[in-house]
């Protein structure tokens, strides 16, 4: 009897999810763990238990030093997937990506095989070779790639293994099937597609509501650019070819970066303002006048969404996730690619030249007063969803989950 009052509080099932972030963040996949997972918290349907994964101890070493930053960084993983094992979840949420997941997932179809687990895919992201200075050593090289591999295959094995998973969009489910290896009877029965939502704040900052005693922000920045570096491609090529062109433009960047990186950024005339808090962020949105986004691994693409939504226009690569967010029908003609939807350019992977064009294009429009039409109302109705909705469909995965598990018992 001394222990029914726990039993009581502990009745609602279990959920655990690694890899909470324990700040606020700008990255797409983070925000979206976050948002979602605080809504259902406040439903009070579930336990909710939040492990952050920090790398505490591997951030003290160079990732240069790849071997001991490697072990170290698996010590910091090993921990943080430990917590969460030891919350005895009914349901593990496994953000999918990082090695703590794949951790808590061997731990758990080991030791606690009932345990349901919902992965969270928002696009594949190939295991990056973390670049050393020493690139004649071998042994070092050897190692890199066999980790990676390593990681690779435990990372589709974990998303095959999965009870549920839950993705952000058809291109996103696509991949589980053309790069994963699950099979379309696995889709259908694992897969749901929850969408993704952009703040609401921002979407309330794009209307021309005045400000105190300001009429309009002054637009001082021509080009603006958020989201992580290793993801884009040709970044530095299209802005060497923008300032051979207009050589008094100027180009701003927001994510996680490295010093050694922002230095690079700033050699070539790039104010790379690294991760900066939401307010910060939204006078830099205010501020800028044409948003680039050469990102070639995209599951959604929550900044390209926020930028429309304030009513910048925005120019990026032609991936599958843009095509089928923003363009009605495919392009016969693969060299340009104006897509079908008002406010975005999509280019053709690589052809730099062409994105730099358009890039500015833009830019001497807007400076002719020629400014595109906003579209916020266009994808605030047909695209994004408010986190509410994505946290409600949530739910009633992990409510399955839940019922099927009883069933089978």
């Amino acid at each position: 009897m001394l222990y029914e009052p726990l039993r009581q509080r502990t009745r609602r099932p279990v959920v655990t999810i690694l890899g909470y972030p324990s700040k606020p963040t700008a990255m797409g996949g983070l925000r979206w763990l976050k948002r979602v997972t605080d809504y259902i918290e406040q439903k009070d349907i579930f336990y909710i238990k939040k492990i952050h994964n920090e790398r505490t101890i591997a951030k003290k070493i160079t990732k240069n030093k790849f071997i001991l930053w490697t072990l170290f960084s698996l010590i910091d993983d090993t921990h943080a997937a430990l917590k969460a094992f030891f919350t005895n979840p009914d349901i593990a949420i496994l953000d999918t990506y990082g090695e703590a997941n794949i951790i808590l997932w061997i731990l758990l179809r080991f030791f606690k095989p009932n345990v349901k687990i919902l992965s969270i895919f928002h696009h594949y992201e190939p295991t990056s070779t973390i670049p050393m200075k020493n690139n004649n050593d071998m042994l070092l090289r050897r190692f890199q790639l066999y980790y990676n591999h390593l990681i690779e295959r435990a990372f589709k094995n974990m998303i095959k293994d999965s009870d549920r998973i839950i993705t952000v969009s058809n291109s996103s489910m696509h991949q589980l099937y053309s790069i994963c290896g699950l099979t379309e009877a696995e889709i259908s029965k694992k897969v749901v597609i929850a969408g993704a939502g952009i703040d609401q704040f921002v979407l309330h900052h794009s209307n021309n509501n005045n400000n105190n005693d300001k009429e309009d922000t002054e637009k001082d920045i021509d080009f603006l650019c958020i989201g992580r570096i290793d993801k884009f491609e040709g970044i530095e090529k299209i802005w060497q070819l923008i300032k051979h062109k207009h050589s008094k433009a100027n180009f701003v960047m927001i994510g996680q970066a490295t010093d050694e990186q922002i230095h690079k950024f700033s050699k070539l005339g790039i104010d790379h303002m690294g991760i900066l808090c939401e307010d910060k962020k939204l006078e830099i949105y205010s501020r800028a006048k044409v948003f680039l986004f050469p990102s070639m691994r995209e599951g959604f693409g929550m900044a390209v969404a926020e930028s429309l939504c304030v009513g910048l226009p925005v120019v990026a690569w032609k991936i599958p996730v843009f095509e089928e967010l923003y363009c009605k029908t495919k392009d016969v003609d693969n060299t340009n690619s104006n897509s079908s939807f008002e406010g975005i350019i999509l280019i053709e992977p690589k052809n730099y030249k062409l994105f730099a064009d358009e890039s500015l294009m833009i830019l001497n429009s807007l400076s002719n007063k020629l400014t595109m039409t906003p579209c916020k109302r266009k994808i605030s109705l047909k695209i994004i969803k408010t986190w509410n909705e994505i946290g409600d469909r949530v739910i009633t995965v992990l409510k399955d989950m839940v019922n099927n598990s009883n069933r089978c018992c």
